[in-house]
């Protein structure tokens, strides 16, 4: 009998478990179709698609098709395991907040040879990645990149997809099917500064039979990071041999030194007739050698050297300058310059690295960027490299009824010097006991600018310089002829600071996005730069005051063992106190008894 209940209740539990299991089974699958929402906890919101992404992708006419090229996971290394299922979930999602119009599949062009073959003439290529296997470092060849396809138009490819651009991955999707639905790329022209070689060294090393050096461009890299995102480019020397594209839908002028009168004519009437526009000026640069004397205070001599930058013409008429102080600040970074120094007893030269911390080298954290604007929303840091202060003339600013907002800022505890030309004194960087205000570094504007040479007659284009090479001076081009302005409003972002867009300096922090940030605003508007700003922040330990360290290390060091000490004595008499009472009360119960 006993036997008999122990085998009908073992029958009942299996039963049980059996019918258990199963609605658990059916309740997923039910609740599986039932959308009960996503949250995202993070404070950047990562992984939440963006109210611009939504809309976007709702103005999508036809189906967006996104293939993933990925090696299979098996034979991913272990780290990048979890790859392909981070690139399908923001897919997922995208797919979800399109109604379906954005579809992917994913594939391993690796189990294909045809499909690889194919990809390769799109430069979709394995690349490779290292791997840690028990003992020993190898290399990996694996695919991760995506490709585009919208309506007839070209696949849009974005190669090297790696854990590391995931947080970018929104909007380089996302931009790359805006400008698919774009009828044209956008257009902008840039001028730059061409460092050439004089006409007479040039000459003498002809002579010589030696080559002679190409054009020095320090912003080169410009157009290439804009080629990578598909804009078209067009160098412009705003010439008449080599005018401002009558089509172009940005502007940016960078580093402009001396400008004659017809440049800045039009520069100045672009602008009124609609053309956004972006200003960087430089007004002085710096050099660093290395000190010969030994009772110099710093390691290296430092010397000025003034750009004179005549666009002030143009951006007064706006209400806005460029200050000709030497700006300094006490958020500063640290740079490297290359010198030598002697071993063996000065036989040998050995080149170092020296680094140098100067005021001038300010650095831009997120306290002093605009948060409120999708421009400088989520940088980080900039290195305004030896840029100055904005000189606003909000007056004739309001007058001209132009929005402004001011990007970024100095620090709380910068400050201005005259600018000496020449050698500088180590005494000029040794600070100050008393800081000015934070001072404007970028603004942007945005309305009807006025054409600064609006009364006067155009002027004329400057006679070409003669060719050495060609003795027979050649007759200027006819002048194009003058027509109507028609007003259009604009927006132009100023900032006194062109080194930080260098070929150097657009690789430093933030600079680069900043860059690309301001080109997509002028160009594409503010929704793709709302989507490019959902990278994660970076959050940075603010510099601490001697006091404030000082303070500090009083607080660890005595007032907590104190406090500790003062709580522990206290803590004591308490119980000493509570043990001697209920003695008493003892010793009155056994008196009583």
């Amino acid at each position: 009998m006993s036997t008999n209940k122990k085998m009908g209740f073992g029958w009942r539990f299996t039963a049980f478990a059996i019918i258990s299991i199963a609605v658990v089974v059916m309740l997923n699958r039910t609740v599986a179709q039932i959308n009960l929402g996503r949250f995202d906890l993070t404070e950047d919101k990562l992984y939440s698609v963006s109210e611009v992404s939504k809309e976007i992708l709702g103005e999508l006419k036809e189906r967006v098709q996104v293939n993933v090229y990925i090696t299979a996971r098996d034979k991913m290394p272990t780290e990048w395991k979890t790859l392909e299922q981070d690139i399908t979930d923001k897919l997922q999602e995208l797919s979800i907040a399109s109604n379906g119009m954005l579809q992917f599949a994913v594939t391993d062009p690796a189990a294909d040879p045809e499909l690889a073959q194919h990809l390769e003439q799109k430069q979709i290529l394995p690349f490779p990645v290292q791997t840690f296997a028990q003992d020993e470092i190898a290399l990996k060849n694996i695919y991760s990149a995506l490709g585009i396809s919208y309506l007839d138009k070209e696949e849009e490819v974005i190669n090297h997809v790696v854990p590391q651009s995931l947080p970018n991955m929104e909007y380089d999707l996302l931009s790359r099917i805006f400008r698919l639905m774009r009828e044209e790329p956008p257009h902008v022209a840039i001028y730059a500064p061409l460092e050439q070689i004089e006409p007479q060294l040039a000459q003498m090393l002809r002579q010589m039979g030696r080559p002679v050096p190409a054009d020095r461009d320090d912003y080169s890299v410009l157009e290439q990071v804009l080629m990578q995102d598909k804009f078209r480019v067009t160098r412009t020397q705003i010439t008449q041999q080599s005018p401002i594209p009558e089509d172009a839908d940005l502007l940016l002028v960078v580093d402009p030194r001396t400008l004659n009168d017809r440049q800045l004519y039009e520069i100045g009437h672009r602008v009124a007739g609609g053309l956004n526009t972006i200003i960087a000026v430089q007004q002085r640069t710096f050099n660093y050698q290395p000190s010969q004397s030994a009772n110099r205070q710093m390691a290296i001599d430092v010397s000025a050297n003034d750009q004179a930058p005549n666009i002030n013409t143009v951006l007064e008429d706006w209400g806005v300058g460029i200050d000709s102080d030497i700006l300094m600040d006490e958020n500063h970074g640290i740079l490297s310059i290359q010198t030598e120094a002697s071993v063996g007893g000065g036989l040998f030269r050995m080149p170092i690295s020296t680094p140098v911390e100067l005021p001038v080298q300010i650095e831009v954290v997120q306290e002093n960027l605009n948060r409120d604007l999708s421009i400088t929303g989520q940088l980080s840091s900039i290195l305004y490299l030896w840029g100055t202060a904005l000189d606003l003339d909000q007056t004739r600013i309001n007058e001209l009824g132009l929005q402004s907002r001011v990007l970024m800022t100095s620090s709380d505890r910068s400050w201005t010097v005259p600018a000496p030309e020449g050698p500088l004194d180590p005494m000029v960087f040794a600070g100050t006991d008393s800081y000015g205000e934070k001072l404007p570094l970028a603004i942007l504007l945005d309305g009807q600018f006025p054409d600064p040479f609006a009364d006067q007659e155009r002027p004329q284009w400057p006679q070409t310089p003669p060719d050495p090479n060609n003795p027979v001076p050649q007759p200027n081009m006819p002048d194009t002829p003058v027509t109507e302005l028609e007003p259009k409003p604009a927006r132009v972002l100023v900032t006194a600071c062109a080194r930080m867009w260098s070929n150097n300096g657009i690789q430093v922090g933030s600079n680069g996005m900043f860059f690309l940030n301001s080109v997509d605003a002028l160009t594409l508007g503010d929704q793709l730069i709302n989507i490019r700003s959902k990278t994660m922040t970076e959050r940075r330990i603010k510099e601490v005051t001697p006091g404030a360290r000082t303070a500090s290390k009083v607080v660890v060091t005595f007032l907590i063992p104190v406090l500790l000490a003062v709580f522990g004595i206290l803590r004591f008499a308490w119980r000493r106190r509570e043990a001697e009472r209920y003695l008493r009360n003892l010793d009155k119960g056994a008196t009583a008894a």
